[in-house]
This record gives structure tokens, C-alpha cells and sequence, in this order.
């Protein structure tokens, strides 16, 4: 793995390039690229308690982690294995709370709802709606059978077909203009689904990356940032389409972390009727007093942007005017979640 560690205007940040094989990390031999979530979970772990030795500094800040898309599935089973480091006496570092920012939790919810989400949003008509959710349910009738691969590869033709009966939605957020441009390549693979829509191809920011951002870090010329990542996802394959739900219950149920998942409404990719769907249907001890806990609005000067409903450790946030990528979007109202999950002033 790869990360740098910086100190922004609220709080410190440490990125890091994961799983190892995808940004600027890269491995030697591929044999050492992970193939399921549990092995992520665990290389982070590993990676954490090298990082703290190397900045005790760390070890007594407060520790909160923060995930967006498939990092969310990622981050759930990592804070899991790290508070139990932790309890272990392996780690030492207050891990305090992990947010799950559109998260690939349980991807068949958010498969399930695209055909409504789009028809309810009127992108699609009756029949764009039966033709995209047959896929889905094709999916669906893979993952019943236990043929994850299978459930991956219809996955990604479920999102073909989202493509073509929408012409072209933006998968981001689904009311960014899309544009026809020479600039633009159109999407006719699976290969060139995956490229665009998970490993972020694109050509600016490939030049950036491997420009600007090389030389601030001082990266070997020899390593390209993105070299390795569609093998990442090939290695992944057989696990993406396996849900985190149940980690996500045993951090509620068995630690005493904050966790907080968050949707942008305006998201395909990880749709908010998903999320909602996944996180009502949790098995743990306070299911029911979370469900019947008051919502309320996020107002901040004046303006609500957006929902939340809490009760214990579980927080639920919904953020308007905002899609796949909620900081960029709303700024404002994810700033707000930020200080409200992390109690910084």
C-alpha cells in the first residue's frame, strides 16, 4: 500500500491507496493481490499499526474512518478487525467511530431499486423499467445461487442497459448534464463500464495524477498511478457482489464505535432506496428504537441539507442536492456530518 498524511482545515487526513495494486501501490507479483473482503480488512490493519509506529504521535488522536462506494465495504470489515487489535492489545489508537458513505454494502438492494428509482426520478417509462429490472433480477437469481462471479458480470450488464434505455445517465449523480464530446468515449464494454465507472479512466485526471501529484509526492518514475487496478478488480470479481451486511451488524451489536452511514440522493450507483433498504432490514439489538427514532432535518443557515435519524451508535444520514461523491456535491451538509460524527469544534 501507499498513503500520505496531511493536516487540512478541520482535521487530519491520511489517504491511502486501497487495496494494494490500485493509486500509486502496486505489488510484484499478483499472487499478492487480495481476493476478498477479509484480506482487505486485514492488509489495513497490518498497514495501521506500521503507520503508528512509524507517527506515535498518533497513537492519542481520536481515529475516525471515513469511506465512500466500495470503500464503504471495505472500511465496515476494517474497523471491525482493528477495534478488535485493539482490544487485543496489537494496536494502540483511540478508534472512535467509521462512516460509510454510499457504500456498496449490499449491492443486490441497490441493483433491485434501480429499475423504481429511475422510473419514480422519470428517466425511464413502464417499459425501460421492465427491461432494467428483468437484469436485475437476473442478478439476483445469481446470487441466490450462490455464482458471485455470474452476479458480477450481470451486474455489469444491468448498467449497460441502464445506459442505453436512459441514453447516457451520469451514474455520479443523475442530474449532471451529459455531455457529447470528442473528449468523451462512449461505454461498450464491460471492461469499459468497470474502467469508467469504478477505476475513474479518465484522461484529466490520469494526467494529473500522474503529473502534478507524482511530483508532490515524490513517486518513482517506474510506478503509474492506476497501473494495476483493473487487475485489482479482476481479483475481486468472485467478492464484489457479497454483501457486508453482517459486519456491519457486529460493529453495532459487538463494539461501541459510532457508525454512521450516509447517501447522497441523487446517486445511481449506490441509490439512496438501496441503502435505506439495507440499513432498515439490519439484525441487532436496537433495530426497532433506530426505526422508530425521530428524523430530523440538517439546517444550516436556514437551509435543510438534508435528514438524519440516530439512536445509540447508529447514525443515518440523508444529504440533498448531492450524488455518489457527497462532499463535492454538498460540501456544506457533508462539512456538517463531519463535525457532528467526529465532535470536533
Amino acid at each position: 500500500m501507499s498513503a500520505f498524511c496531511l493536516q487540512v482545515k478541520h482535521v487530519n487526513v491520511l489517504f491511502i491507496d486501497n487495496p494494494v495494486g490500485t493509486g500509486f501501490s502496486y505489488v510484484d507479483s499478483y499472487s499478492a493481490l487480495t481476493t476478498n473482503n477479509s484480506q482487505i480488512a486485514k492488509d489495513l490493519v497490518t498497514f495501521t499499526g506500521g503507520f503508528l509506529e512509524a507517527h506515535p504521535e498518533f497513537k492519542t488522536v481520536p481515529l475516525y474512518i471515513f469511506s465512500e462506494s466500495y470503500g464503504g465495504k471495505m472500511a465496515a470489515e476494517y474497523a471491525l478487525f482493528l477495534d478488535k487489535a485493539i482490544k487485543d492489545g496489537n494496536i494502540e489508537v483511540p478508534l472512535e467511530g467509521v462512516a460509510l458513505g454510499d457504500s456498496w454494502v449490499s449491492p443486490i438492494d441497490s441493483v433491485l431499486t434501480w429499475a423504481p428509482f429511475l422510473l419514480q426520478m422519470g428517466f425511464v417509462d413502464t417499459e425501460g423499467y421492465n427491461i432494467i429490472d428483468s437484469y436485475a433480477q437476473q442478478t439476483k437469481a445469481a446470487i441466490d445461487a450462490g455464482k458471485y462471479e455470474l452476479a458480477t458480470d450481470l451486474w455489469g450488464r444491468t448498467e449497460m442497459i441502464i445506459l442505453q434505455v436512459t441514453g447516457g445517465i451520469d451514474f455520479y449523480n443523475v442530474l449532471f448534464p451529459v455531455h457529447s464530446s470528442s473528449k468523451s468515449r462512449p461505454i461498450t464494454s464491460f471492461r469499459g463500464l468497470v474502467n469508467k465507472l469504478l477505476l475513474r479512466d479518465d484522461d484529466d485526471l490520469d494526467h494529473f495524477m500522474n503529473t502534478v501529484v507524482k511530483e508532490a509526492l515524490e513517486i518513482p518514475a517506474e510506478v503509474t498511478w492506476g497501473g494495476q487496478s483493473g487487475d485489482v478488480f479482476d481479483y475481486l470479481s468472485e467478492d464484489f457482489m457479497k454483501p457486508a451486511t453482517e459486519v456491519v451488524e457486529q460493529l453495532l451489536e459487538k463494539t461501541d464505535l459510532t457508525v454512521c452511514v450516509f447517501t447522497g440522493q441523487l446517486d445511481l450507483i449506490v441509490d439512496t432506496p438501496g441503502t435505506l433498504l439495507w440499513a432498515e432490514q439490519l439484525k441487532w439489538s436496537e433495530a426497532k428504537n433506530w426505526a422508530t427514532a425521530t428524523r430530523s432535518p440538517v439546517v444550516i443557515n436556514g437551509i435543510i441539507e438534508g435528514y438524519k435519524k440516530s439512536f445509540g451508535n447508529f447514525h443515518f444520514y440523508w444529504l440533498l442536492r448531492s450524488g455518489h461523491m457527497v462532499p463535492t456535491d454538498n460540501p456544506t451538509g457533508a462539512l456538517k456530518l463531519l463535525q457532528e460524527i467526529t465532535h470536533y469544534k
